[in-house]
């Protein structure tokens, strides 16, 4: 099938999401989460088997990152002009090589490579399948549900990445969970083969018309200062999440004296708050436009926020209280995410959604790296300073919305 482009002012039809669909592209983006969080508990054991210092093989995880932020632009691009589902296959297909590298390697060095490699093969599953749902559904609020949905799938990978990987490790090596990755990676691409159709966008425009450059799309996508806002607004408060991913165990097990089995437990119930609190976002948005879902969640996130603040400053040793404030901030974010991803993914022409959900990811997983840098530079990490990451992306990201929230026209329904 010829890729093809949409003339500005023709619209194409949304062709909906069926449940299966939802699973699939769910389960793809549910890969970045799970490539992350299941080989955690194996760091020790890994730094021991590679004889390298904890350090190195944390940075592993940072190759991951790494890679993560680079690769979504690129394959945003290769979605708006290749279509759909091609990129998708061949990023699966990369992703299951590199974990299968992962798995052989002989040194820290060696690891990170593989996993820089893995990282850019698997973002392709976060670009496409946020691509794919712009395809199929029209307006803000019909995206926002869609967003929901998808984090019904989505949230399962959290909850369950680190019982998973200890599992795992009951059995075998650290190995083992890259050789569980590739061959998940390998029921995914044939599902993709099996189940997913080329869709690409549709061409309206006279023959002979030029295609847009990059240059010219990316031109044409930050010119729009309500996007390039509302591109910011999910992000931002991504990273407040990444600032509690990056903390938590220093401030719950450090600090509080948490096993490693109750910080699992604790990580994964606030992983289930987040999925909970997006499906009830699914229904505020049948009464509120996701704006004014933003406009309440966003201030009452930062307001938890600067309470967890006052917590870490005068009483550090509560934890119950800190335990309800990071399911209450999770909650918010649950809220959030979605509709931020609507306000940024909605309304674009067919040739520039793959390129707008490429940038949105890239600044996910770049501001998530750079909190996580911030963090690491600052030295002794307490549950202040994780509070402070946390209420500062999200107040930035409440900035956004707001300012966009002035640039935009009257809503007209």
């Amino acid at each position: 099938m010829r890729t093809t482009l949409l003339a500005p002012g023709a619209h194409e039809a949304p062709r909906g999401l069926t449940p299966g669909l939802l699973v699939l592209l769910g389960s793809l983006i549910g890969f970045a989460p799970l490539a992350i969080d299941m080989y955690l508990p194996a760091f020790p054991t890994m730094a021991q088997d590679l004889h390298a210092p904890e350090s190195a093989v944390q940075g592993t995880l940072a190759a991951y990152l790494a890679g993560m932020a680079a690769g979504q632009i690129a394959y945003g691009q290769l979605a708006d002009r290749w279509g759909r589902r091609l990129p998708l296959m061949l990023g699966l297909a990369l992703f299951l090589l590199a974990s299968l590298g992962c798995a052989q390697a002989a040194s820290v060095g060696e690891l990170t490579a593989w996993r820089l490699l893995q990282a850019l093969g698997g973002c392709a599953g976060v670009v496409m399948p946020l691509t794919i749902v712009a395809d199929r559904v029209q307006g803000e609020a019909e995206m926002a549900r869609a967003m929901s949905r998808l984090m019904a799938v989505i949230g399962l990978a959290p909850v369950a990445a680190p019982s998973l990987g200890t599992a795992v490790l009951g059995l075998t090596s650290w190995r083992g969970i890259f050789v569980l990755l590739a061959v998940l990676a390998a029921a995914a691409l044939v599902a993709v083969w099996r189940g997913l159709d080329d869709h690409r966008p549709v061409h309206h425009a006279p023959a002979g018309t030029p295609r847009p450059g990059p240059l010219q799309a990316w031109g044409t996508l930050l010119r729009d200062r309500r996007f390039a806002l509302a591109v910011l607004v999910g992000p931002l408060a991504s990273a407040g999440m990444f600032a509690y991913i990056g903390a938590s165990a220093f401030v719950l097990i450090g600090q509080h004296g948490l096993s490693t089995g109750q910080f699992s437990a604790v990580f994964a119930a606030n992983a289930l708050v987040l999925t909970l609190a997006s499906q009830v976002n699914a229904q505020l948005v049948r009464r509120w436009r996701p704006t004014q879902v933003l406009a309440a969640a966003l201030p009452a996130v930062t307001l938890v926020g600067l309470g967890l603040v006052g917590l870490g400053w005068w009483a550090p040793q509560a934890l119950w209280p800190l335990l309800l404030g990071l399911g209450l901030f999770m909650a918010g974010l649950g809220l959030v995410s979605a509709n931020g991803s609507a306000l940024a993914l909605s309304g674009h022409a067919p040739q520039h959604r793959g390129l707008a959900s490429g940038l949105m990811g890239t600044l996910q997983f770049a501001l998530g790296a750079a909190v996580g840098a911030a963090l690491e530079a600052g030295g002794h990490v307490d549950a202040s300073v994780m509070a402070l990451a946390m209420t500062g992306c999200a107040a930035a990201a409440w900035a956004a919305a707001l300012a966009r929230q002035r640039l935009a026209p009257p809503a007209t329904a």
